[in-house]
């Protein structure tokens, strides 16, 4: 089967890669001689286009050609959810083409969302969704024929990424912030000994102050206790003045230094939630400071998120959610 991916942007959020990886390294699992051939998203929602710029944008994505199905992942499910899919889909519909939504969430979760979607859905009637957590799957799995309350892609990353070992860098700890300012350094020694929450107090990474405070704040450490600090970021296409602000920070416009990062830190603290995913995946503690309805993905894979709480995954039930979801997608094929 040659399924076309046109995989979410990677500049302006370097979390997507983490679950569109996961979600072809599931696909190749599943079916048989599957060929994924990637292609490009629509640039709306990732450039932020808006009035001109939205006019003159071409969107490839709609464009299928010469595949036996289309495939679409990620928190796709909001008020732009017609505008964003549904030129595919009725392309890939008058193709007879099939389509696949996998690893799919909301965004917001509230009544006018869902019904948006819901109506997308059955004008279009996708042939399989595999969603990231139980609250997408019961807001939208009545209306695809073949559903399945999965987990996220990015939970797959040890699969596709086993990694390398890096010994030259000693001991050191993730901080990666986006939306707020790094916690202070008491904070950062508390989680260096394990505790098992953090004040979480007052986190709100939608305000603006709270990101201008980030930009703001300079003149970090380097280490702490004999660890290094290192600050990835997660949305490599800022600018550098705005990205490079303090020391160690890290950027690139490939997932697999972030991952590898992930894999080898003693724990990471941070605002983007992929981050802690694949820190956990790797079997190591995280802390999120995230206020989102996009974190249901965690209890998905039965984590009891609160806000600078220490995070970790049980490996043996993780596994078994994920078997589920290969399981899903090969049994599904063979049917349709």
């Amino acid at each position: 089967m040659k399924i076309l991916f046109p995989a979410s942007n990677w500049a302006s959020n370097i979390g997507n890669p983490f679950f569109t990886l996961g979600a072809e390294f599931v696909m190749k699992s599943a079916i048989q001689g599957c060929d994924i051939v990637h292609g490009a998203s629509n640039p709306i929602l990732p450039l932020k286009l808006k009035g001109t710029t939205e006019r003159n944008a071409f969107n490839y994505s709609e464009h299928t050609g010469d595949v036996d199905a289309v495939m679409f992942a990620g928190p796709m499910f909001d008020m732009n959810f017609r505008k964003l899919f549904a030129p595919a889909f009725k392309q890939a519909r008058e193709a007879g083409q099939k389509i696949f939504l996998v690893s799919a969430g909301g965004i917001n979760y509230n009544p006018a969302e869902a019904e948006h979607c819901r109506s997308v859905l059955e004008e279009f009637k996708p042939d399989l969704l595999w969603t990231r957590d139980s609250e997408t799957y019961d807001m939208l799995g009545a209306y695809v024929k073949n559903a399945h309350s999965g987990v996220c892609g990015a939970w797959f990353t040890p699969d596709y990424y086993p990694g390398y070992d890096t010994p030259s860098l000693g001991n050191y700890f993730c901080s990666a912030f986006d939306f707020r300012p790094e916690p202070a350094m008491s904070v950062l020694e508390r989680a260096l000994h394990g505790d098992a929450q953090l004040p979480g107090d007052g986190i709100d990474n939608a305000k603006k102050t709270a990101r201008i405070r980030r930009v703001l704040q300079r003149g970090l450490p380097s280490e702490l206790g004999g660890n290094t600090i290192i600050r990835p970021t997660h949305r490599p296409a800022n600018h550098p003045i705005t990205n490079f602000t303090n020391p160690n920070t890290f950027a690139a416009y490939t997932p697999y230094g972030y991952l590898n990062l992930y894999r080898n830190a003693r724990f990471t603290i941070t605002d983007r939630l992929h981050a802690s995913v694949v820190t956990m995946a790797y079997g190591n503690p995280a802390y999120l400071y995230l206020r989102s309805k996009r974190g249901y993905l965690l209890k998905s894979a039965g984590i009891e998120y609160d806000h600078g709480k220490r995070l970790t995954v049980d490996p043996t039930y993780l596994a078994e959610r994920k078997a589920s979801v290969v399981r899903f997608i090969s049994e599904t094929i063979a049917t349709i």
